[in-house]
């Protein structure tokens, strides 16, 4: 290292192994030392200093030590305790990307050193996808300069104390949809087990018969939005001709879809108060209002249902 000092007589410290790699898809290469064993072209964290080095570790988003902090890149491994090097970003090629588009956003991965193009919990965008293929795609990570973008700053700490405030234009986006009975998405209530919970199920159906259960709203729930689309075209016959979403006594009261053709849809926006159970489902009928004689068959629809419900309080 090198120690200078400057105008305001303040020293400086400068790695002494800063070098452009502009040939090798990375830049800014700076010495370091691996706090543990670092893969081949990981995501690192910044977590001390030793020797004149930065320290660092695989960083991970399930972890706020090395998740908030400065995220570089690795592009060669490095064992535990070893000198090597880091850059501020780099190209990962021959990678599946098939199921993103140009552009979209790279997120630190649950993993330690790793990257997803799936959101964790806490996401924290780390780089963009740059080729799409199932084989020789690419990413460029650079961490410290897309940190901020795509709404990367998040919540790291689950507990928060005052007021949180969102510009105009900031967009709050809740991400999870589960199958089953749905995941809880919001919740007002003292403790995990009681209150008022919002929910959103979500899950591709393919029916193989008139009626097709979806999902069982428990008792004490409120069903705000019923959402459908045929992904794969469904084939009836008879005076089966469309689908509805509802119940067994009344097939369309979430909705109905005209025809059986892909991208065909239904949309439904209330608040419909259950006290009892209801089991929705999904069925093949005649005018997108009465069941049809026929099972539909083949396709598939997705479906979303998004609906509030309510737990008891907690025993003293």
């Amino acid at each position: 290292m090198r120690q200078e000092i400057d105008m305001t007589g303040k020293s400086t410290v400068r790695p002494r192994e800063i070098k452009l790699q502009l040939d090798r898809g990375r830049t800014e290469a700076i010495s370091a030392v691996a706090a543990s064993s670092i893969a081949k072209e990981s995501l690192v964290a910044v977590v001390g200093d030793v020797r004149d080095r930065i320290l660092v570790s695989g960083a991970d988003a399930d972890s706020a030590a090395t998740r908030d902090v400065v995220i570089l890149c690795a592009p060669r491994s490095i064992p535990s305790g070893s000198i090597g090097e880091v850059c501020s970003w780099m190209f990962v090629r021959d990678v599946d990307t098939s199921s993103a588009n140009v552009g979209d956003p790279v997120f630190l991965s649950s993993t330690a050193g790793g990257w997803t193009l799936t959101p964790p919990l806490v996401p924290r965008v780390v780089g963009m996808v740059t080729k799409v293929d199932a084989s020789t795609g690419s990413v460029l990570l650079a961490p410290t300069f897309f940190q901020g973008i795509y709404g990367s700053p998040s919540l790291s700490d689950p507990t928060l104390t005052g007021t949180l405030s969102a510009q105009d234009g900031s967009l709050l986006q809740f991400l999870g949809a589960g199958a089953s009975t749905g995941d809880v998405i919001s919740r007002i209530g003292a403790s995990p087990s009681e209150g008022l919970e919002l929910v959103v199920y979500e899950e591709t159906i393919s029916p193989a018969a008139i009626e097709t259960s979806v999902v069982n709203v428990p008792a004490f729930s409120m069903v705000l939005a019923v959402q459908s689309n045929v992904e794969t075209a469904l084939t009836g016959g008879g005076t089966t001709d469309s689908y509805g979403i509802g119940t067994s006594a009344d097939p369309d009261k979430y909705g109905s879809s005209s025809t059986l053709t892909q991208n065909s849809k239904s949309n439904y926006i209330g608040a419909t108060p259950n006290a009892s159970s209801e089991q929705i489902v999904l069925t093949g009928t005649s005018g997108g209002a009465v069941a049809g004689d026929t099972a539909l068959t083949v396709g598939s629809v997705r479906i979303r249902v998004v609906y509030y419900t309510l737990s008891s309080l907690d025993n003293a």
